[in-house]
């Protein structure tokens, strides 16, 4: 369940990890949408930070392709031998 939505919260800027926790995924998987181009983000140095509208845009447009009916990635499944 998610925790306080960083989107109601104008002005904040939220750190890579605060993201990942808030999406309840991987800072690496963060990161991946990032360089997708799914999830918009500012650098400062080398950090990664988000604002709320960051936030928002990227929660809109997964619910969209969800609603779409846009396919889901397949689960590997790992078989021990």
């Amino acid at each position: 369940m998610k925790s306080q939505d960083p989107a109601d919260v104008a002005g904040k800027r939220y750190t890579l990890e605060e993201m990942a926790k808030y999406f309840g995924a991987h800072t690496s998987s963060v990161r991946r949408w990032v360089r997708e181009g799914r999830l918009a983000a500012t650098r400062h140095g080398k950090r990664i930070v988000f604002s709320a509208e960051h936030i928002r845009q990227f929660e809109e447009r997964e619910s969209e392709q969800l609603r779409e009916g846009a396919p889901e990635r397949p689960q590997l499944v790992r078989r021990h031998r």
